[in-house]
């Protein structure tokens, strides 16, 4: 078992991120009794009723949606590729570029979306009092707040990336020691002692192994 044998959790849960920030609201505010929620779709949900964010404006309604739709495309592709490769239908190697590809599907979708949504809820106020003239410019985000709409979609897009990342992972492979080289022992000759001599070098008498002197020169024997 290696890391690899498990990167497809990465995808899985990054889907499931997705697939949630699609049912949640992307934008929020709160305040007592007041309160706003905004899906990515566009549907707007306030304490007087509810209504479309777009208002009249079906194009950007159309861009919500499209935008929408993409981000839910990637969350369902990449729920199902990661269980094919959790049952062993589909191989890894297969599925890594896909997984990058609907990662940043994800991500340029819900940038548009909130490009879109920023421009569309831009109004500019102009008050005019005896001496200044001040204008001022606010759009959704200068009351609302980020819900998890928005969030979740980056964090399933960025644990999917991490997934990506892992299977360009490659581990280092342990070096096996190499085990010394014996080298062989030499064997010594030793020299075989010659046999004691059995005459006497100096007067050439016949010696015994016991005699330490000649018996005739008188010579002593080593």
């Amino acid at each position: 078992m290696t890391i690899k044998d498990y990167i497809w959790v990465f995808p899985l849960i990054g889907g499931f991120l997705i697939i949630l920030a699609v049912l949640t609201p992307a934008v929020y505010y709160r305040l007592g009794p007041i309160y706003s929620y905004i899906w990515l779709w566009g549907l707007k949900v306030t304490s007087s009723g509810s209504s479309w964010v777009s208002g009249f404006n079906y194009i950007d309604l159309v861009v919500y949606v499209v935008c929408t739709i993409l981000i839910l495309i990637a969350g369902i592709k990449l729920i199902e590729t990661s269980n094919k490769v959790r049952l062993g239908r589909m191989d890894l190697k297969d599925v890594d570029l896909l997984w990058l590809e609907l990662s940043i599907l994800a991500i340029v979708a819900i940038i548009i979306w909130i490009v879109i949504l920023s421009i569309a809820t831009t109004s500019t106020q102009t008050r005019t009092t005896l001496t200044t003239t001040t204008t001022t410019t606010t759009n959704i985000w200068s009351y609302h707040q980020v819900g998890f709409g928005v969030i979740g979609v980056f964090m399933g897009a960025i644990i999917t990336l991490i997934g990506f990342g892992l299977t360009r992972y490659e581990p280092t492979p342990k070096k096996t020691p190499t085990p010394a080289r014996i080298m062989p022992q030499q064997t010594t000759l030793q020299p075989v002692p010659s046999p004691s001599a059995s005459t006497c070098p100096s007067c050439g008498a016949g010696l015994r192994p016991i005699d330490q002197f000649c018996p005739k020169c008188g010579r002593q024997i080593y």
